[in-house]
């Protein structure tokens, strides 16, 4: 039989609980009590910052010059005060578009590198553009190909995954199309590839 329960180990004079571990012991603290005993005092978190505050920014052994490069490929420079920044940083190109044009960058504007190139940060390689137009300049590719209606000869737009199911472009063309096979009547024939490739090129 287990002796009555020792008190919590971080001194706050309340009894522990059983280990569900160890059946035959008790734990050694009550849950959550753990680091009480390990909590800093104020002066010690004190010397703690001020020590780190001499290692910060130029005297940082990691420091790079208040420079670096995105994940995406864009430089961002220190400028923890300026209205774009991003946490501390701010990009590159929008502190040298602004310093050209002499005001801030409004909230629809955005910078286009004229070569392509997001790492040169030329005033003549950079162009103020409205967020929808510089969309327009770099459209994100698709995997999927433009089909051409065999009954509307409207063109229309496939994903990859449906290039060999799709025919028509909507409902209504593949109704017409396959109006042989499909009626307001519960459907009890499936249409197979040959007949459908037969019906294709028949309105071809």
């Amino acid at each position: 039989m287990l002796n009555k329960p020792p008190l919590c180990a971080c001194g706050c004079g309340k009894k522990v609980e059983k280990s569900k571990r160890i059946k035959s012991r008790w734990n050694k603290y009550i849950k959550g009590h753990q680091c009480v005993s390990r909590i800093l005092s104020k002066e010690s978190r004190e010397k703690i910052s001020k020590s780190r505050s001499k290692y910060t920014g130029e005297k940082s052994p990691m420091w790079k010059g208040g420079r670096r490069i995105t994940s995406s490929g864009y430089i961002e420079v220190l400028y923890p005060e300026h209205h774009r920044a991003r946490g501390k940083y701010v990009l590159e190109h929008i502190l040298v578009v602004e310093k050209k044009l002499g005001r801030r960058l409004e909230k629809n504007e955005c910078t286009h590198h004229i070569d392509g190139n997001k790492t040169n940060n030329d005033p003549q390689n950079l162009q103020v553009l409205t967020i929808s137009d510089h969309t327009k300049m770099h459209p994100k590719k698709r995997a999927g190909k433009y089909l051409k209606c065999p009954i509307c000869k409207g063109s229309f737009y496939v994903k990859e995954s449906h290039v060999n199911i799709r025919t028509t472009c909507s409902v209504k063309c593949a109704g017409v199309l396959f109006s042989k096979y499909y009626t307001q009547k519960p459907i009890n024939h499936k249409i197979s590839i040959e007949e459908k490739l037969e019906v294709i090129a028949s309105v071809q």
